[in-house]
């Protein structure tokens, strides 16, 4: 298992608390990330194949159950702390790619939540891994229970990283650091933003990443036909561009997301000007990143210190979390009302979109008791190209 019985225990036991704040009688689980959270079971190519639809059922008051197509038997019993396994076959009522829809509805029935109020990844930030027409076959099968939207007892539990998941979160930053800085000190005139990519993401795996989860280059002066941060365009680099480089790797089934700044050769008085404003910016969000803050009193710390420095083009979100997804609650942005608690990751990502290029700086950290504790540790230095 990747983690231990006792934290997936810990996981199942702070869902339950928080289904019954909100009335429900259960949760019922099929996109990736929330099977490998509550149940262990990693998808065997996440986001790729979809052809077997994996469930779990956590009651409050009874334990928690998994269903999983046949072919999963063995490494299910290896990597989950789950002990009750029911199977499904793929046959001619439950073609490839579609959910055992009357296995579920039997499921619900014998856990007498025929008539319960079942939670469901309905809402914000999750997706069930079942198609929508085989969800309405199921609600149409039980038409007593009621099934709603559990995301925000998922979040209030996801969001809280334990010292477990901390360390992963470490080790993803410290590897996409490293590789970021190996990747600056070998930039050269000419070498185009896919190259840049693609040696950013050698140099990953190289340190030693999993894999790279997602990169993202942008250099030189803002053009309004070209993308800030998307598929590289095949740009090339010239002397004097001002670089962004975001990015993060997988350690496991948790990445990081946070981007450092390069110039190509001697920068000018303006962008070391730029750069100190930058980071006196993050430096102010910072300082509000704290138990009983919350996150839109932090971004209204960055509007205002925005105006202070007379910088234009204020960002909308300004910070994340991360985990399992790299975009995860909460946001800092101006309606998101989360208060900060001890053991919440999220980034300060202040920027700001001058005409010479992307301003744009991130930190991780994680929110503890006195205040928070870094998480991101690369060079707070704008990297000299020479």
């Amino acid at each position: 298992m990747l983690f231990s019985a006792e934290e997936y225990q810990h996981r199942q036991n702070r869902i339950r608390r928080e289904l019954q704040a909100v009335r429900l009688d259960a949760l019922l689980v099929s996109g990736d990330d929330n099977i490998t959270y509550f149940a262990g079971i990693r998808s065997l190519l996440p986001r790729l194949i979809q052809t077997r639809p994996l469930f779990v059922l956590i009651p409050v008051s009874r334990d928690p159950v998994v269903l999983i197509h046949n072919s999963r038997v063995a490494d299910t019993r290896v990597n989950s702390p789950i002990s009750e396994l029911r199977t499904y076959a793929t046959s001619e009522e439950v073609p490839y790619g579609c959910a055992p829809v009357a296995e579920l509805a039997n499921l619900l029935r014998e856990r007498g939540l025929e008539r319960g109020r079942i939670g469901v990844e309905l809402g914000h930030d999750t997706r069930m891994g079942m198609p929508v027409g085989d969800f309405e076959r199921l609600r149409a099968a039980l038409r007593d229970a009621e099934f709603r939207d559990a995301s925000d007892p998922i979040w209030k539990v996801r969001m809280r990283k334990s010292p477990a998941e901390l360390e992963l979160l470490k080790r993803s930053a410290e590897i996409t650091g490293a590789a970021r800085q190996r990747t600056f000190a070998q930039l050269k005139p000419g070498m185009t933003d896919r190259q840049v990519l693609n040696l950013f993401f050698r140099e990953i795996l190289e340190v030693g990443g999993d894999r790279p989860s997602f990169g993202f280059v942008a250099a030189g002066p803002l053009q309004p036909e070209i993308p800030l941060f998307g598929v590289p365009t095949g740009r090339s680099l010239e002397s004097g561009d001002l670089i962004c480089l975001d990015g993060g790797c997988w350690v496991q089934d948790y990445s990081c997301d946070y981007d450092r700044l390069a110039v190509l050769g001697r920068p000018s008085d303006r962008q070391k000007d730029l750069y100190e404003r930058l980071r006196d910016l993050n430096d102010k969000m910072l300082e509000s990143f704290r138990p009983g803050v919350s996150t839109a009193e932090v971004y209204e710390v960055y509007v205002a210190e925005c105006r202070r420095h007379k910088l234009q083009n204020p960002g909308v979100i300004v910070g994340h979390g991360m985990g399992m997804l790299l975009g995860e609650p909460p946001r800092i942005a101006p309606w998101d009302e989360t208060v900060f608690e001890p053991g919440i990751v999220c980034s300060s990502e202040p920027y700001f979109l001058p005409e010479d290029g992307p301003l744009v700086w991130e930190d991780l950290l994680v929110i503890t008791e006195s205040g928070h504790e870094l998480l991101t540790t690369e060079s707070p230095d704008l990297f000299v190209v020479h």
